[in-house]
């Protein structure tokens, strides 16, 4: 099972996107999953500081095929979350209870 995340961060977010799909991914690498991480601008201070060596870090979705997409992100629309299911299945982490594609 591949597993790639793509989440929030930044100082007006924080970085509880990231550390608790860390958490998770950790967990599900622990499992036998490969695990990635979308890496961006705001989340590679929190990747840096806090990401074991067995979660990779990709620059773009593309180049990294995954089975599942977790997307931790309250700024995502419907629409970006649609194009995010593009061969991938999609879990979705929101505490806030929006709509959701």
């Amino acid at each position: 099972m591949r597993i790639l995340f793509a989440c929030d961060a930044g100082p007006a977010i924080g970085g509880g996107h990231v550390m608790r799909c860390l958490t998770l991914a950790e967990a599900l690498t622990g499992m036998g999953a490969a695990c990635a991480f979308l890496d961006t601008h705001a989340t590679a201070p929190l990747l840096d500081a806090f990401a074991t060596h067995d979660i990779e870090r990709v620059d773009e979705a593309q180049a990294w095929p995954s089975d599942w997409v977790v997307l931790d992100n309250y700024r995502s629309t419907l629409d970006e979350e649609a194009g995010w299911r593009t061969g991938s299945r999609l879990a979705v982490i929101d505490d806030l209870a929006r709509p959701h594609a």
